[in-house]
């Protein structure tokens, strides 16, 4: 059970929607705190709930740490991957 066995599993389902690329991750690990970066180990674009649910069933088997990303304006920092993990990124779940 690792975060890299999530990583591998959820990159079947969302395929190029999953990115590990350190500039993606560093925009994900920033924020308007005291904190310093923290970056999550990769972004998932999620289209849709069942994506979620997916993705949270995987990294619920692989102890893989979740982190849900809105529009990363926090003040408190909350949207840091403190422990690692996938930060699940929801720009694209704009339907009513």
């Amino acid at each position: 059970m690792t975060i890299q066995n999530a990583i591998n599993k959820i990159e079947k389902i969302l395929g190029d929607r999953l990115s590990t690329r350190f500039s993606i991750r560093q925009q994900h690990g920033t924020n308007e705190t005291y904190f310093p970066e923290i970056l999550p180990d990769a972004v998932a674009f999620v289209n849709s709930t069942e994506e979620v649910s997916n993705i949270a069933f995987i990294c619920n088997e692989e102890e893989c740490p979740i982190v849900a990303w809105g529009t990363g304006t926090s003040l408190e920092g909350n949207a840091l991957a403190h422990r690692g993990g996938i930060s699940i990124n929801m720009m694209n779940m704009n339907k009513f």
